[in-house]
């Protein structure tokens, strides 16, 4: 009866859609627990608030990162590879450089075309406050969605219907009253499609993290643009930026432009090209056989 007991509670913890649910429990407590504790020991801490920022993003960091790499690998029985400290370095270079690149090219060509002119250029110290925001909006954000959602989806769905799934995802999210059909094309390409193409490309989740990092920094940290997500009242540059919304995203700042669309989806498309080159491309359960069955889990 016990054994009985034990196969049935092990075939439900296999089931993917039980362990995306576990999954987002752990690690969305654990960020929970870290705002809570941290205003719990430092709420009325007369201390420099800058500190106090880095010290609160340290510790949502860690439990983040600790309660996924825990969890995961006792569930899963394996080696936690999307996290492995020996690839930081270069992924998460790779993911910040390819995020800075992005968004500087989007305001390159509003700077070529006269929508964005620059007004003031502030201190390097001003780019300072962006700096925790953006990092734990990066490690929280993807952790959850490419580390639980995405990967465990993969499992079952596959690589490509599961990337058409996120984009249609947060396409669908963003879908307010508010939202321009451009906005949410960009958004659903930003944050469902080109976040998908880097994990699926590396399979590395520092990639993605670090590129939400640096997309979510650079706009408003760096450019002084709009990001609905995070609010400065510091930035590098303060601009004036005007045009065209499908250029200048209007309201809803650059990086949800037609213009970022544009672009993410050339650069999404490529990173998916040659994920694909390197059979990195999951099938769906339907069309594998056992053998591809663990050859794919080995592989996430």
């Amino acid at each position: 009866m016990i054994i009985k007991r034990s196969r049935l509670l092990k075939k439900y913890a296999d089931f993917p859609l039980t362990r995306i649910i576990l999954g987002i429990l752990v690690v969305g407590g654990a960020v929970a627990f870290g705002e809570w504790s941290f205003s719990l020991f430092f709420g009325n801490f007369p201390g420099n608030p800058e500190l106090l920022d880095w010290i609160n993003t340290l510790w949502i960091i860690l439990l983040a990162l600790s309660s996924y790499i825990l969890f995961f690998r006792f569930v899963e029985k394996r080696r936690i590879r999307e996290l492995q400290a020996s690839d930081f370095a270069f992924q998460a270079g790779f993911g910040f450089l390819l995020g800075i690149t992005i968004q500087s090219v989007i305001i390159g060509i509003l700077y070529l075309v006269g929508d964005y002119t620059i007004l003031i250029r502030h201190p390097l110290s001003f780019l300072i406050p962006g700096l925790t925001d953006a990092l734990v909006a990066g490690f929280v954000a993807e952790i959850l969605l490419q580390g639980v959602l995405f990967r465990l989806a993969e499992e079952k769905m596959g690589t490509g219907w599961t990337v058409a799934l996120f984009v249609l995802l947060f396409g669908f999210i963003h879908s307010g009253k508010d939202a321009t059909f451009y906005s949410v094309l960009a958004v659903a390409l930003q944050a469902g499609l080109l976040a998908s193409a880097t994990y699926v490309y590396s399979r590395s989740l520092w990639v993605p993290i670090f590129l939400h990092f640096a997309r979510d920094y650079a706009e408003p940290g760096i450019f002084g643009g709009i990001n609905t997500g995070i609010s400065l009242k510091k930035s590098l540059i303060t601009p004036r930026i005007s045009g065209n919304p499908l250029l200048s995203g209007g309201p809803f700042g650059p990086s949800d432009s037609l213009v970022a669309a544009f672009l993410c989806l050339v650069v999404a498309a490529l990173l998916l090209m040659a994920a694909k080159k390197k059979g990195r491309f999951i099938p769906p359960y339907w069309k594998r056989d056992s053998s591809s069955v663990k050859m794919g889990k080995a592989q996430l």
